[in-house]
């Protein structure tokens, strides 16, 4: 999560992870950083299961 860009009434932008692990990097730069920037949003990243460190198998 990244509360950083969030303004008061700005959305939330959601990222889901796709099929591989999760980049906190996604967070702090990039085009869906700008975007959030521009707009005032609080980010959030969620990472599929079964990829990254969110295997629920272990």
């Amino acid at each position: 999560m990244n509360n950083v860009t969030y303004r008061p009434g700005g959305p939330v932008f959601l990222m889901l992870g796709g099929q591989s692990a999760a980049n906190s990097v996604w967070l702090v730069t990039g085009a869906w950083y700008e975007y959030a920037r521009e707009h005032g949003a609080f980010m959030v990243l969620l990472e599929h299961r079964f990829f990254g460190e969110s295997t629920p198998t272990e």
